[in-house]
């Protein structure tokens, strides 16, 4: 199997580093680029595209959206309804598999999970389809397999299944920091001595990005429309505060 990967990364992305390096460890044929200058590297990306034999779009932009049911996002537009085939992967928790093909007017539309500490670091990739098509599954296999990574096709719902889980968790260590039940440091301590975690929730929630938990926490709460996704407001404000320091 023969494919080429461009990579989609947006503002500082901090797991950019991680996942070119495994790319270059698998010898995978791919072309690195930040969304806010696509524009100025349009001729790189149609140069990758009509060389690609077989090209794969992998977007690690955690924040796409639906707005009035359509994708105003230009760098996934123009791969969209086009008569090749490009894959177009999508990392992004907040939206149904389903709804981004169909918004995208294509096929060949897959999301899996793409987010800080799951990938490249986990040896198991979380992939949602559209449909239960097996030649598009099979595909996704092999592909992934050229990463050294195997598929687990999961159903079709917000925010996958690994960081859903991990999102109520680290929002419930918020809970316990709002109440002053513990520390963070206690509260990290406590879920990795008592629980195996590789990681504390405020450690891990501070690696995968507390914005983009509270995303996850807001899309499922929009979802589901069940109290227990509510965003703890120490969670909330913390990663306003974070966003302002890096702005």
């Amino acid at each position: 199997m023969r494919v080429s990967t461009l990579l989609v990364f947006e503002g500082t992305e901090p797991h950019r580093a991680s996942i070119e390096e495994w790319f270059h460890k698998q010898q995978v044929s791919f072309l690195s680029v930040n969304a806010q200058e696509f524009g100025e590297r349009e001729q790189e990306i149609d140069q990758w595209r009509r060389a690609a034999e077989q090209p794969v779009v992998l977007d690690f932009r955690w924040n796409l959206a639906l707005q009035y049911g359509a994708l105003s996002d230009p760098v996934l537009n123009q791969f969209a309804a086009t008569p090749e085939s490009v894959w177009i992967l999508s990392s992004s928790p907040l939206l149904l598999t389903a709804e981004l093909a169909a918004a995208l007017r294509s096929p060949f539309v897959a999301r899996f999970n793409g987010l800080p500490t799951f990938f490249p670091d986990a040896a198991v990739v979380e992939v949602m389809l559209p449909d239960a098509d097996a030649a598009k599954v099979r595909f996704l296999e092999e592909y992934f397999r050229l990463l050294g990574k195997e598929v687990e096709v999961v159903g079709d719902t917000v925010c996958f299944t690994g960081p859903r889980v991990l999102a109520m968790i680290i929002n419930e260590a918020y809970f316990c920091l709002q109440e002053r039940v513990a520390s963070a440091e206690d509260i990290d301590t406590a879920m990795k001595l008592g629980t195996n975690y590789p990681r504390g929730p405020v450690e891990w929630g501070e690696q995968i990005g507390l914005d983009c938990v509270c995303a996850m926490l807001d899309a499922l709460y929009a979802y589901y429309h069940q109290e227990r996704y509510r965003c703890a407001l120490l969670l909330r404000r913390q990663a306003v505060q974070k966003n302002r320091r890096m702005s």
